[in-house]
């Protein structure tokens, strides 16, 4: 896969912090990572984590992605996803191609569609996915449990 360039930079501004870049300085030191490289860094960030909608959607996935583990690939079903940002975002979220194309929905928001993507199976069944959102759960749960 081709380097990240701007245009996923943004969208990773969009869909996991919710807003634009501040700057032109905060988009270049991420020119050029590799998609595992920033979907950690959005994932991981302070402020992607402190809204409550992301925690219950990563402890979520993490337990979809168990659940897969237990399912033999013949028995689990590929769900129709639809997707409603750019082009750029399927990018960072899935290193090949897509087995089923994602539509856009108008005015869907960008928690919408960040949580249709990390719902897929093609997301979820993505190695490096799946162990970034599994670590980060676990790290979620072991926070909560000692509060």
């Amino acid at each position: 896969m081709p380097a990240i360039g701007r245009d996923e930079v943004i969208a990773a501004y969009r869909l996991f912090l919710r807003r634009d870049p501040e700057s032109e300085a905060v988009i270049a030191p991420r020119l050029g990572m590799s998609r595992e490289n920033l979907l950690s860094t959005f994932v991981m960030s302070p402020e992607f984590l402190q809204r409550p909608e992301h925690v219950k959607l990563l402890l979520e996935v993490a337990t979809s992605i168990e659940v897969r583990k237990k399912i033999p690939d013949n028995l689990v079903g590929m769900p129709s996803v639809t997707e409603g940002d750019i082009e750029a975002a399927k990018r960072i979220f899935w290193p090949e191609p897509q087995a089923q194309p994602l539509e856009p929905l108008p005015g869907q928001s960008a928690e919408q569609a960040l949580a249709q993507m990390m719902r897929s199976e093609h997301f979820q069944k993505n190695e490096f996915n799946a162990k970034l959102v599994t670590v980060v759960a676990g790290q979620i749960i072991e926070r909560l449990s000692k509060k």
